[in-house]
């Protein structure tokens, strides 16, 4: 039978695969305060079919105790399958929280401790941390003229002895002795104009000192200006390889050696 009520149609729903006895005494209940299950004929009985059937419904379990044997097998299903199997449930929720927290306990270890590093990096770099590329460029700026300035004095101060040193290193392992081993002024040839005329030093002055060293900054400007050139010849290279139409159909023709101007040969 149809049901109005909306509380009885999801009672019926949700026990319609095992209708106990407190599922049909909660579905007649909901039917019987409905107005359709209020309305009841002079000798008691209800005029609206569906809280009719589910009123003998509720008889029939109360009349043979049945309600006794339905709770008992519910109590029995569960007992044997139910709760075992929420403990279960319950057990693996359990595990799963404590893998969870031991898994945040060890996130927030690895954040602390990369926060730690981040602040030393920062501290050790000398910067804020607002905009690290910036800051880096910015102390980079700041830094390296004063680096650059104090190589050049320690040149200055030392490296001409410096030079020396490595000039007798150098005749050491090669096995020379100074009279054999030429010019002194090839050797860390940059080293010793720094040294001698710090920033005026001039790379054409190195270089008449060290002709060797003026071909070898040659070639490498002719090599870079061809690896330059190259996509360059690449392009027109491949503009130049593109066939033309006439020529195209040219070669589509076929030359049977019958020109009007020459007297054709006879078999």
């Amino acid at each position: 039978e149809q049901v109005a009520d909306e509380a009885a149609k999801k009672l019926i729903s949700q026990h319609k695969e095992a209708v106990t006895y407190f599922a049909a005494r909660d579905i007649y209940e909901a039917i019987a305060k409905s107005p359709e299950g209020q309305a009841k004929t002079f000798l008691g009985s209800h005029t609206n079919p569906a809280a009719a059937k589910w009123k003998a419904v509720l008889d029939a379990y109360r009349r043979r105790h049945l309600g006794w044997a339905s709770e008992a097998r519910v109590l029995v299903q569960n007992t044997s399958y139910e709760i075992p199997a929420l403990k279960k449930h319950v057990a693996a929720c359990e595990r799963q929280i404590s893998e969870c927290m031991q898994r945040q306990s060890e996130l927030t270890r690895a954040e602390t401790n990369a926060k730690a590093r981040y602040e030393a990096l920062l501290k050790e770099l000398n910067i804020d941390g607002f905009d690290p590329r910036r800051e880096l460029q910015a102390f980079a700026a700041a830094e390296l003229p004063k680096v650059y300035a104090e190589i050049e004095e320690l040149l200055q101060s030392s490296g001409s002895g410096l030079a020396e040193y490595f000039e007798a290193f150098a005749r050491h392992a090669a096995g020379t002795s100074k009279e054999d081993a030429g010019d002194s002024d090839s050797l860390v040839p940059l080293w010793r104009a720094l040294a001698s005329e710090g920033k005026s030093a001039r790379i054409e002055d190195v270089e008449q000192r060290v002709p060797a060293l003026k071909a070898l900054r040659e070639s490498a400007a002719k090599a870079a200006a061809s690896e330059a050139a190259a996509p360059a010849a690449l392009g027109s290279a491949a503009v130049t390889a593109e066939p033309s139409p006439s020529a195209d159909e040219g070669a589509g023709e076929i030359d049977w050696g019958g020109n009007s101007g020459g007297g054709g040969g006879g078999i």
